[in-house]
C-alpha cells in the first residue's frame, strides 16, 4: 500500500506542478514575492515550519486522504508557478538543493496520509489488509526518514536563505 501511495502521491503532485505552471503563465505578472525579503530564518524554524506542514499532510489518515490530496494539489501548483515564473535559474540555485529532500519528505508522508483510500480499495475488493508489527514498524521507517529528510532540507535552505550557496 506504501508504494501506491508513493505512485499516486507522486502523480497528484507533478500534476499540480504542471498545472501551476500553465497557471503562472496567465495569473502572475511578477516574482517579486519570491525569495526572503531580508528575513533569516534559521534551520530550525524551517524545520519545525516543516514539521507541522507534514501533521497537515498526513491528517489524511482522519480525513480519508482528502486533506492530503488538497495539500499536494496547493504544494504542487505554488511550485509549478514559481518554477514558471522564477525560471530555470531560480529552480536550479532556490529549489531544487533543498526541494530534493523537503519533496521526498512530502510523497513519504502523503503515501501514509493516503492510507485510508487504499483500505477503502481493499475492502471494496474484498482483499485482505494484514496491519501486523511489520507494518507498524515500515510506517515508523518512514516517518523517521521524513523527519531525517525535513531536517537536511531545513539546513540547506537555510544557508540558501543566508546567501551561503
Amino acid at each position: 500500500m506504501i508504494k501506491k501511495g508513493i505512485l499516486l502521491s507522486s502523480s497528484i503532485y507533478i500534476m499540480s506542478i504542471l498545472i501551476g505552471m500553465i497557471l503562472g503563465s496567465y495569473l502572475l505578472n511578477d516574482i517579486s514575492w519570491f525569495g526572503n525579503k531580508g528575513m533569516q530564518l534559521s534551520y530550525s524554524d524551517i524545520f519545525f515550519h516543516n514539521v507541522k506542514s507534514n501533521v497537515i499532510n498526513i491528517l489524511g489518515i482522519v480525513s480519508f486522504g482528502f486533506s492530503t490530496i488538497v495539500y499536494l494539489i496547493i504544494n504542487g501548483v505554488i511550485l509549478g508557478m514559481t518554477i514558471y515564473k522564477g525560471g530555470f535559474y531560480v529552480f536550479l540555485t532556490k529549489i531544487l538543493p533543498h526541494g530534493l529532500f523537503e519533496i521526498s519528505s512530502m510523497i513519504l508522508i502523503s503515501s501514509i496520509g493516503l492510507l485510508p483510500i487504499w483500505v477503502g480499495v481493499y475492502k471494496y475488493k474484498s482483499i485482505t489488509i494484514n496491519f501486523n508489527r511489520n507494518a507498524i514498524i515500515k510506517l515508523f521507517k518512514i516517518l523517521l526518514l521524513s523527519i531525517i529528510l525535513l531536517f537536511l532540507a531545513a539546513v540547506i535552505e537555510s544557508i540558501i536563505m543566508s546567501g551561503g550557496i
